[in-house]
């Protein structure tokens, strides 16, 4: 991936929350930890997020999928 960004600063915090929104405004992911901090992902709009949980091995090479969440698609007026 050559767009690749990391957080080594959250590494370790315990994640208190993590919502997804994609309303016609805003679209986001937000990650909440339980030391009342956030790290929030905006994105373009008219987009379909999909998220996936996964395992790893070796830190970025993924081993198998264990599940495929629903997408979370803009919510129109």
């Amino acid at each position: 991936m050559k767009n690749k960004n990391e957080f080594p600063e959250f590494v370790g915090k315990t994640v208190k929350r993590i919502a997804g929104y994609n309303d016609e405004d805003w679209h986001s992911i937000t990650i909440d930890f339980t030391d009342s901090t956030s790290l929030s992902f905006r994105m373009a709009p008219y987009m379909t997020m999909k998220a996936e949980r996964y395992r790893v091995k070796n830190g970025d090479v993924v081993v198998r999928s264990i599940r495929k969440y629903p997408p979370i698609t803009e919510n129109r007026k």
